[in-house]
Parts: structure tokens; sequence; C-alpha cells
């Protein structure tokens, strides 16, 4: 009996013992799973530093070679520069009289002869030209290239914007094609490149061409010396203003028009969604039929999603604006559908309808149309992923910050960070480089709301 009861005692013990080694075991456990997560997190934070290294060695590349710039221009300043007539410039040199106010970079000497053609200039008279401003002390040639000096071009530019047409001058000369330009300009920073000038229609080239002649745009050269056509910031901000103004003058015209089709008393709101489907140059409304501009009056969303299988374009136009007025819930599938409408026009109307509309159905959609050839569109899209952040979307907004337009980028770096997604980092970081700041600000701003969490 007293084994039995030393036996129980020993079993006794060794029962706790093997509790308390369990109950060790798991701490251990809970011990190595944290370390093990506090390996990985050490990984990320040096993949991170070795990420902001690369961004800060280019970052000091670039104040380096801004130092010496400014240096050079310092050295320049000491430099005595005459005083420039600048009646006889403008009578002298009228073709370089855009070129040099707002050149951003400097001329090469090679690419002089393709640029005296591209400003309507013999070569030879370019050249001639140019060698009796360096005499002035106006321009420098040095290295292969010609460069403004930065006083005269303060006086040039000054001079040029006094010289701006007066306002009713401007309005008369507007149109559709001219209003659609300058927006694609607002767009595109006020620089249009050469070759995004010749991948437009021709309509677009003529109105931006007119604008030329009449010294509102200017052809002049980038950073890198590269022609492009210039809209300056104050002219730009003038055009905004002009272009509402001819929209009410226009929406007095079309509200007779709309009379006499029987529309009586048409409200404000109804005279809108109209207007809204129409191109700036068109005062009929001829292909809209009564019946669906009774339909919008009625909020018969039936009809209206009937008309955007229309063959009319301008029916179609007219019933995604309407839909989009009405806000009719059960009208957003066909909506999605007229995002794939071949019409730009359509298109662009049904993505700013669909934009504040949350919902598992929409992603897909709208990660499709970042890949849409038009720029307005994909930058709705980018738009909707900036307000309803979504993971699916994370490869087509990395894509979209090698977008064309600078807003699709601006607003893809935006969106990508509120993702909040660490994958995003090294793909902010190369947005870091990017030629337009406004994108650059914006990938830095996500690159902070990732790190804050």
């Amino acid at each position: 009996m007293e084994d039995v009861t030393k036996f129980r005692e020993l079993e006794k013990t060794y029962l706790k013992v093997i509790k308390a080694l369990n109950l060790e075991c798991t701490r251990l456990e809970e011990e190595v799973h944290q370390l093990r997560k506090l390996k990985e997190e050490i990984e990320y934070l040096r993949q991170l530093e070795l990420w902001y290294i690369k961004a800060l060695k280019g970052l000091n590349e670039e104040c380096n070679r801004l130092e010496r710039e400014v240096y050079e221009l310092k050295k320049r300043s000491i430099i005595p520069v005459r005083e420039i007539n600048l009646d006889e410039f403008f009578k002298s040199y009228p073709q370089l009289i855009g070129l040099f106010a707002f050149a951003e970079g400097k001329i090469r000497l090679k690419s002089l002869k393709e640029i005296s053609s591209w400003l309507g200039m013999e070569y030879k008279n370019a050249q001639n030209e140019i060698k009796e401003l360096e005499r002035q002390g106006a321009v420098y040639l040095k290295n292969g290239h010609v460069e403004i000096n930065r006083e005269v071009q303060q006086q040039l530019r000054r001079y040029v914007l006094r010289r701006i047409p007066a306002r009713d001058e401007i309005i008369a000369s507007l149109n559709a094609d001219a209003i659609e330009a300058v927006e694609l300009l607002r767009r595109m920073r006020g620089a249009l490149t050469m070759e995004k000038f010749e991948e437009l229609e021709a309509e677009k080239k003529a109105a931006l061409l007119k604008l030329v002649e009449e010294g509102l745009l200017f052809r002049t050269v980038d950073r890198e010396g590269e022609p492009v056509y210039f809209m300056p910031e104050e002219i730009l901000e003038l055009m905004e203003e002009l272009r509402v103004e001819v929209a009410k003058r226009a929406t007095l015209t079309r509200e007779e028009l709309m009379k006499k089709l029987n529309i009586k008393d048409p409200t404000e709101e109804e005279i809108e969604i109209i207007l809204s489907t129409l191109d700036e140059s068109e005062l009929e409304l001829g292909d809209i039929e009564n019946k669906l501009i009774e339909a919008f009056r009625n909020e018969q969303v039936d009809v209206l999603v009937e008309a955007l299988k229309s063959d009319d374009v301008q029916a179609r136009r007219f019933a995604v604006s309407a839909l989009w007025k009405i806000g009719a819930e059960k009208a957003v599938d066909h909506l999605v559908e007229a995002l794939n409408d071949s019409d730009v026009y359509v298109r662009r109307l049904a993505i700013s309808a669909l934009l504040k509309v949350p919902g598992e159905n929409m992603v897909e959609p709208m990660v499709k149309k970042l890949e849409d050839e038009d720029s307005m569109v994909r930058y709705s899209a980018a738009s909707y992923f900036d307000n309803y952040p979504h993971a699916s979307a994370f490869p087509s907004l990395v894509n979209a910050l090698k977008d064309e337009d600078s807003m699709v980028r601006t607003v893809a770096a935006s969106a990508l960070g509120k993702l909040g997604m660490k994958e995003a980092v090294p793909y902010l970081i190369e947005a870091l480089r990017d030629e337009d700041a406004w994108v650059r600000h914006c990938a830095a701003e996500a690159l902070d709301r990732i790190k804050a969490g």
C-alpha cells in the first residue's frame, strides 16, 4: 500500500511538471512567432531604407545640378545687359518672340534648322538674327546651345502678355474646337509637345494654330529643349473665364431653339441637361427626339434606357446625361454598359455619372476604363479609385503612373496612397522623378500616407 501511495504522489508530481512544460512550450512558440514577425518587419525596413537611399541619391544629384545652374546664372548676372527696345524687338524678330519669351531650356544649335522651319523662318535668317541678339546681350551662345538672358526673357514675357487681344475679340474667335483645345492645354499644364500635336484631329490642330496667330499660344521649347506649344498660366485662366462667358451667351440662343421645339417654359435644370449633350458649335436640337425630352421631364427611366441603344449618338448622349441627372438606381447597370460606347462623349458622361456609385460591381468596369483611349475617361476612372480604394485596382493604378497624361498620373499616385499597400512604395518612389511637379507632390504624399499606416 505504501508503494501505491508513493506512485500516486509521483504521478501527481509528473503531471504538474508536464503541465508546466506545456505552458512553457506554448509561451516559447508565441515568442518564436513574434520573433519571425519582427524579422520580416526588419527585412521590409531594410528594403525601404534602400529605396529611400536610392531616391535621396537622385534628389542629391538634382540639387547639385541646380546649384551649378544657379552659379552660372549668378555669374552671368554680373555682365551688364544692354537695354532692349521691345517695340523694335517685335518688329525685327516676330517669330522669335514666343520662342524666347517662354523657353524653359536651352535651344540646341543642331535642332535650330528644324525649329526655324517650325517657326516659319528661313534657317539662314534665324542664324543671323540669333547672332545679332547675341551682340545685343539678349542671348548666349555656349557649348552648342542658345540660351535667353533671364532678365530679357522677363521683359519679353511681360510685353507679350500686355499685347493679348481684347476679351470680345477672343470670344468672337472661340468655337468648340478652340475651347476643347484649350481644355487639353489646361490638363497638360499649358504645354503640348509636337508629338501630341500631331496626334490631334485636323480641326483641333487648326484651332491651335489660330490661337498661335492671335498671340494666345506660343511656339517655344521645354526644359529638354524640345519644341512645344505653350500657353502661359495667365492666358489659361483668362480662357477659362471666357469659356464660361461663351457658354452663357450660347445658352440664350439655345433656349430660344428649345422653345421652338415646343418645350414650354424649360427650367434651368432642363436647359443644363440638354446643353451638356451638345458640342459647343451645335445650335440645333433636331437629333434629339421630343419623346426623350419629355421622358427626362417625367423621369421615364425606361424610355431613356432604351435610347442608350439608339444609333443616334446625340440621343445616346442625352439619355446618359438625363439618367445621370435623374439619379435612378436601376439605371446603373445600363450606365456601366455605356462605358463601352463608341462615342467618347457618351463614355465621359457615363463615367462621370458613376463616379459617386460605390460597390463591388463597379470595380471591374472602372479598372478596364483605366486603359480607355480617351485621357479624360482614364482620369475619371483613376478618380473613382481615389474615392473608393480597392486592392484589385492596384496593378492598373501602377500602370497608370506611366500614363501619357500627367493628370492621370497625379490621381493614380493619390489613389495608390489611399490603398495603403506597401507594395506600391517602389513605384511611388520612382514617381518622385516624374517630370510633372504635381505628380511628384502626390507621390510624396502617398508615400507618407503608406508610412503612417
